[in-house]
């Protein structure tokens, strides 16, 4: 019992490890990307917006998932209510991030944060 569990504990951290890895990497190509079509200026606006954005990254799954997978049974009833779950709790963030955009914008100093 002891060899299973180590070995499930090394596959998930391995998982977990490559995980990371390829977002890591995902996230350096998409932001070369963005610098090369960005003027310096709009970049930084993109920087200022993302603080917030990966803000709301944090809150967006409100630890459902990780429910989903320490259940031992699953039914499509769990499946269905995590979707709107996180379909309804992101709508609301985004218009909450929508309807905070001026304070959002007031708060850098930048309007065109605003739009």
């Amino acid at each position: 019992m002891s060899d299973d569990l180590k070995s499930k504990t090394i596959a998930g951290l391995s998982w977990s490890f490559m995980g990371q890895i390829i977002k890591q990497v995902f996230q350096f190509v998409i932001n070369v990307a963005l610098a090369h079509l960005l003027t310096p200026a709009d970049f930084g606006l993109v920087a200022m917006a993302g603080v917030f954005i990966n803000f709301a990254f944090v809150f967006a799954d409100m630890g459902v998932s990780s429910a989903l997978i320490q259940r031992k049974e699953v039914t499509e009833t769990h499946w269905s209510s995590a979707f709107w779950l996180n379909i309804c709790f992101g709508v609301i963030l985004t218009a909450s991030f929508c309807l905070c955009s001026p304070l959002i914008a007031q708060f850098y100093g930048h309007p065109e944060l605003a739009s």
